[in-house]
């Protein structure tokens, strides 16, 4: 650990850090008995602040490239076991605002299981959630890319594109 006078800088495994905090080294965020969380958050409302997780991959001329990644199993940390469903909740991105009261969520990402997971099976979906306009805690899966690709709007994909619903489509070819 070292504090920097000069800046007040603080770095966890570097003598040089550049900024208020500096990790060189993984970080782990755990909690045993509630959600353990990561916050990045700006609290000057005052100013237009865009607060960003980055990651970033500097690999010269060797293969790699930025992963966030969600991780997710059944079972406990130290005896995981596969998602044993179909369409189990594997992870999820969700877009959140404060309504006066609380913190809803009007849209969402949600990645899934496509069936069972097995060591031969790692089928995966994702589907797209939102809240229709004037409705309240009621988000609606809009479409799914199912884990044959085909892509259902308004409903499961039985084929390359299903739709569902009043639907104008105009494709030029």
């Amino acid at each position: 650990l070292t504090v920097q006078r000069s800046d007040g800088n603080v770095g966890i495994g570097t003598t040089t850090p550049v900024a208020q905090l500096h990790v060189k080294g993984g970080i782990l965020v755990q909690e045993q008995n509630a959600t353990a969380a990561l916050w990045v958050r700006n609290d000057l409302s005052t100013t237009t602040q865009y607060p960003e997780v980055i990651s970033s991959n500097y690999a010269g001329s060797t293969a790699g490239y930025p992963i966030f990644s969600l991780l997710n199993a059944s079972g406990s940390y130290a005896s995981p076991s596969p998602p044993n469903a179909f369409n189990y909740m594997l992870g999820s991105l969700q877009a959140l605002s404060y309504d006066g009261s609380i913190y809803p969520a009007g849209a969402e990402i949600q990645f899934r299981t496509g069936g069972a997971w097995t060591t031969t099976n790692h089928a995966g979906e994702i589907a797209f959630v939102t809240v229709k306009t004037g409705e309240v805690g009621n988000p609606i899966e809009r479409m799914r890319i199912s884990n044959d690709g085909n892509v259902g709007i308004g409903v499961r994909a039985t084929s390359a594109l299903h739709v569902v619903g009043d639907t104008a489509i105009l494709l030029n070819v």
